[in-house]
Formats: structure tokens, sequence, C-alpha cells
């Protein structure tokens, strides 16, 4: 005998299937649950009372056009009690209701592990409060109230456009104290009138809803209304409009929002005007009109296709095709549907894995990031288990369960092969390159900077000039410096005099002491500004070609502090200076090869061999161009001292293999490519994993 059905369940007629087959949701008030049924289950059901699967298969078969076997009738019975929908007063119900019930319970702590990644928080209860209300806001739902928010949308855009200047600057005000409150407001104002549109929606159809309140998503809080019972609808058009509801709701009210801007007084108010004609609503259609999660769009996707359960349906049929990709088991799908239809849930359900991979692991993160430890990496590591690595598991336990047939299936004699190959390239130490950003340059390469800010009075040696060492390049002109020296010299000019005098004056005489050491003070300064003079008569460092660092620089041009004016190189021997990490610098060694690929197009290449490799890490970066504050790869941070780089870099030095010439400008900034030890392609994603570990091991 069959157990009986529990009496408090229902049956609704619901939408049909894309093929046109009816179906049927029952209906169980005690968990306001719903469960979709196809024709077979609801004739079987409609026959429950006959007690016994042989008199149900032979009442269906003489009754209907639907061909019914015992096994059906054992399935829905195995559904029936998974969802404990029957009446089982014997001991034996009894035994497995009481064993049900001991699963269930658990301590504080299991239920915070198992629930934080997600629960719900009911606050009220507001089916009685929105019968009330419905005939006051019936009018929202009509045409001309349609009508009319286009209309005040027009008009507030039109009155932006006469103030947008004032607009665009309220972005700025908003993240003040009294603009981010505005916002907070705001956004609890958007979410509840978001809510209340889906309640509103739902009770105009004739449904009840239960409860609202506050889930939490990986302690995240996000509004919500139950409105399960939208699927005692069977009316494609009132389901699609209640999952739209809230974001046409908060669209509504973003038009509404957008005229009130134009009329209200700056202040609280008007920040959060701004913020719902802007943002709200960009976020929630960001979000809440996503498919790839159990938000509005994707209660939209499964009501407009038909398709019930969406995602696990998507899901089940994409780990089918993905092994008959792999394996080639020849399997029947999960579930029979057209090609469109199933290539459609097999793509979605390849996006929705890859959206929630980034999403969830981007929880992981900040959860990981925000609580202290060792909570911090708890929380992350169940949700990273959880919603990616579980489903994954479980995926390889179908895999284990089938290992027979998988392993006897030709295709996967290429999936090991190239499993193996792939392995074998990241293990194997075969990759031998070492990829940096290089200089090319003289290797005797001296700057000429300006001392000071000065002017240029000569230039006895025109640019591209081959110069000799200590050659005079440049005689500059500090005014203030000849102001002060002019100055200084009359002065003692006159301290001389006076001393001079002191022999037949007798007031100088009484003095001569002080004008004695005022004298030689003066002198020592004008010393002292001789060889400060001496600074602004700029000789050349070394012998070679002196080049201009800029076609500008001529007589009469005022320069700056520290200015780079001019070069003085050896274009006979050239060098590439480039800097390696710590992890790399060990695979170099002096003598190995390199080459180096200039930025500038229609330069070759040129063949390098290392000359020289420093044992301490750089403290600064001398070479300015390859800082990524001028475009280059090496990343530094500026201080007094220099461009310092962010982490240990050790300075190497190659030469040219062959004797080369090259055209100017001579500073060239490029890739080097140098040929050192080989490792495997796996070792730097090793190092770097075991580097994490240990640096965020630590309490």
């Amino acid at each position: 005998m069959l157990p009986a059905l529990r009496e408090e369940l229902t049956l609704h007629p619901g939408l049909p299937t894309r093929e046109g087959a009816p179906t049927w949701a029952l209906h169980d008030p005690v968990r306001n649950a719903f469960f979709s049924l196809d024709w077979l289950s609801f004739e079987v059901l409609c026959r429950w009372d006959l007690g016994d699967p042989d008199a149900i298969v032979a009442a269906i078969d003489a009754e209907t056009t639907i061909v019914a076997e015992r096994d059906d009738v054992k399935d829905i019975l195995r559904f029936l009690v998974d969802n404990e929908l029957i009446c089982n007063p014997t001991e034996q119900g009894t035994r497995w209701y009481r064993e049900q019930v001991t699963k269930c319970k658990t301590s504080l702590a299991t239920w915070i592990l198992h629930h934080y990644l997600f629960f719900r928080l009911p606050l009220c209860r507001p089916d009685r409060w929105l019968s009330r209300m419905l005939p006051l806001v019936e009018p929202l739902f009509s045409r001309g109230f349609l009508w009319l928010t286009l209309a005040a949308l027009i008009g507030g855009i039109i009155e932006i456009s006469r103030q947008w200047e004032t607009f665009v600057t309220t972005l700025v005000d908003t993240f003040s104290p009294q603009g981010l409150a505005g916002f907070l407001i705001a956004l609890v104002f958007a979410k509840l009138l978001h809510e209340l549109g889906h309640a509103f929606t739902a009770k105009r159809y004739g449904c009840r809803v239960p409860t609202m309140g506050v889930a939490f998503l990986v302690l995240f809080p996000v509004a919500y209304t139950d409105v399960t019972e939208v699927w005692r609808l069977n009316d494609r058009r009132q389901r699609l409009a209640v999952g739209a509801a809230g974001i046409r709701t908060e669209l509504l009210l973003a038009a509404w929002a957008t005229a009130l801007w134009t009329v209200v007084p700056d202040g609280m108010i008007r920040s959060g005007l701004f913020m719902l004609a802007t943002t709200t609503w960009i976020t929630t259609v960001l979000v809440n009109a996503s498919p790839f999660m159990r938000f509005d769009g994707y209660f939209l996707l499964m009501d407009w296709l038909g398709v019930s359960n969406l995602h696990q349906r998507a899901f089940a049929l994409a780990r089918w095709r993905l092994r008959e990709l792999l394996f080639g088991l020849s399997d029947e799908p999960p579930e029979a549907l057209a090609n469109p239809l199933r290539h459609g849930l097999i793509l979605f359900a390849a996006v929705t894995g890859i959206y929630r991979l980034v999403v969830f692991s981007g929880i992981a993160v900040l959860v990981y990031s925000m609580a202290p430890k060792p909570i911090g990496p708890l929380l992350g590591a169940i949700e990273l288990w959880w919603f990616i690595l579980q489903p994954i598991w479980k995926e390889l336990a179908v895999w284990g369960r089938n290992a027979t047939r998988i392993l006897a299936a030709r295709r996967v004699v290429v999936l090991i092969a190239a499993l193996a190959v792939l392995i074998t390239a990241g293990v194997v130490p075969w990759d031998r390159r070492i990829h940096s950003q290089g200089l090319l340059r003289p290797t005797n390469y001296y700057s000429v900077y300006a001392p000071d800010g000065a002017r240029i009075v000569k230039m006895p040696i025109v640019g591209g000039s081959v110069v000799g060492k200590d050659d005079v390049l440049f005689e500059l002109e500090a005014p203030d410096l000849a102001y002060r020296q002019r100055l200084k010299t009359v002065q003692a000019m006159t301290a001389s005099w006076q001393s001079n005098a002191a022999g037949v004056n007798a007031d100088l005489r009484g003095q001569l002491p002080l004008i004695q050491a005022t004298r030689a003070r003066l002198e020592a300064e004008l010393a002292g500004m001789t060889s400060e003079k001496n600074r602004y008569q700029i000789k050349a460092p070394s012998a070679g070609v002196f080049l201009l660092s800029d076609p500008g620089i001529q007589p009469d041009v005022w320069v700056k502090k520290k200015e780079a004016i001019a070069s003085v190189a050896d274009l006979s021997s050239w060098q590439v200076i480039t800097y390696l990490p710590e992890g790399e610098i060990t695979r170099l060694s002096v003598g190995d090869l390199a080459v180096f690929y200039p930025e500038q197009s229609g330069t070759d290449r040129v063949s390098l061999k290392v000359d020289f490799i420093d044992q301490d890490a750089a403290r600064v970066l001398p070479e300015g161009i390859l800082a990524s504050t001028s475009g280059g790869k090496t990343l530094v941070r500026e201080t007094a001292g220099g461009l310092v780089p962010e982490t240990a870099l050790y300075r190497v030095v190659l030469s040219l293999a062959e004797p080369k010439q090259f055209p100017q400008p001579m500073l060239q900034r490029g890739d080097v490519v140098a040929f050192g030890a080989s490792k495997p392609l796996a070792e730097e994603f090793l190092k770097s994993a075991i580097g994490l570990f240990v640096r965020e091991a630590g309490f």
C-alpha cells in the first residue's frame, strides 16, 4: 500500500511547457513551497488514493493516452518521501521522521558555519497591510501614470540640461558627510520601494505575500520579498510582471527623482534625489537584471524561457556535455530538449560558471581581508569550498563512479596524452629565457647638469663635436651670484681703504681691529664666490662626443637647477643596463648570452653577453627611463633620495657580443631576453603561492 498524501497539499494549473504539454504546481502550504509536476506525475497523484502502483498504472493506461509504468510510480513515491509530502503514521515512518529531526539539530557554531553564506531574516508579515493599501496604489499601475512619469522625465532632462554645471558638481558634494547620509537614505528608500513593487504586483494578481525581510549573502544585507505564490499564476505575462516589478519601480523612481532634483533646494534631500536619478537604478539594472545569480533577472529569464530550475538544469546539461567532449561516453542527456534550447542552456551555464567564479572569488578575498585572523581565512575558505570547489569535487566524484567506462573510452587516451604533455611542459625545466627591460647606452656616458638656475653666456663647443676631458662646454651666469660678488667687492675695497687710512685718521685708528676683521671676512667670502663661480663654467667630465639634450640650448637661454642640458659619451663602446628580481638573478651567470630588442622602430636587435652582476640589491634606480613613472616597467616610488624600486632588484651590465655603431639618440629603451639556467614554467607559480602562504600564515 502506498502512504497517504498530506491533506493540506493543493494542486494548481501551471504554465504549459515549450512543447505545449500541460504542467501543474503542487503547493505545500506549511513550507510555502511549490513543486512543478509534469502530466504523468499529475495523473499519478490524481489516482494516488487507489493505494496500489499496479492499480494506478492500469487506471492511467485505461483513462489517458499516457503510457505509465510501475517504476514511474516508484519514482514519484521517492520524490514525495524526499520532500516530506506524505503521511506515514506507522512506527517505521515515525522513526524516520525522528531521524530527520535529529539530523536538523546542530550546534550554534555548526549552524553559523553552514548558514553564514546565505540566510534570511524575516522582518514583517505584510500580507494584510498590502491588501488594505492595494486600492491606494492601484493608480500607479495605470497607463496614465506611466505617461505622466514619462512627461516628468522629459521635463527633468530638459531642466537638467540648463543646470548641467550644477548637476555635475553635485557628484562632488555627495562625498561630504551630508551627501553620504543622503546617499544611504536614498539607497534604503529605493530598495524598500523595489521590494514593495514586487509585493504589490504579486498581491494585485491574487498572490499571498507572507514575509518581507533582509537576506544576508556572505554577510552582505540584501532586501527580499517572499513572492513564492507566483507559481500559482498560469499567465506568463503576470509572472514576468511580478519579476520585473522591482526594476520597473526603481526606473519610475529615477524618473521622478530627475524631475524633483530640478526644483528642490540644495541639501540632503537633493543629494538623495541625485543618487536616485543617477546611481541606484544603474546598480539595480546591472545586479538585479543579471540572470547569473538568483536575482530578478534569473526569474525573468526562467519565466520567459519556460524552464523552471534554470540553473540546476543548465548546469546538469553543461556537465553532461563536458563529459561527452572529454570522454565520449555517448550518454543520454539529462532531459530531452530542442537543440537550440539545449545549446543555449549549455552556453548559459558556462557564462554563469565564469561569472560566479569571479564574483565569489572576489567576495572570498574581501572577507579574507576584512575579517581578523583566523576568522577571515576560515570564512574565505568555506566560501571557496561551497561555491567553487564543491561543485568541482562532485563532478570528479561522478567521474570516479564511471572510471571503468571512462578508461575504456578511446578519447581518454588522447586526453591523458594531452594532460601528460601539459604536466611535462609545466614541471620539466626547459625554459632558459629571462625577460626584463633594459637601457642601451654608451659604456662611458655622462650627463651634464646645470648647477643652479642660470643664463647661458657662452658655448665654446658646438653640439656634436668631439671633446677632450676638462674642455669647457658652457659658461653660465647666475645674476644673483654676480650681484652679490659686485657688492662684496665694493665692501672689500671700502674695508681696504679704511685700513690704509687708519694710519692718518685717529677715528679710524681706534676701529682698526674691527676693520681688519671685516676686510678678512669679505676677502674670504669673495674667494668662496669665485670658487662658486667656477661651478658655472661647466667642463667635459670625459673625452667623447658632446651632444646637446635639446636643440634649443644656446647662448642667452635660461636653464633650471639640475636640468640635464647636454651629455658626453664615448661612442666606441656600448652596454645595456637591466635589473632582475631575486628569483631570476640566481639563474644568470657572467658570460651568459642575451638579446636586446629596442623599442624604437627601425633598429635591429643587438646580441649581448653578461659582463657584471651586482651582489647587492639596488637602493635607487639611476636609469629613470626604466621607471614606471617614465613609461618603463620597473615599479618605483619617488623619494627625496631618488627613485626607489618597490621590490629587490639587482643591476646587471651586459656588453655587446660584437662591435656595433648606433645612430643618435644614443639612449634606447627596449626588452632584454637573457638565456640562463633552465626552470620549469610552474616554478614561478609555486614560489608565489608558497610565498603568499608564508606571508599570510602568521596570526
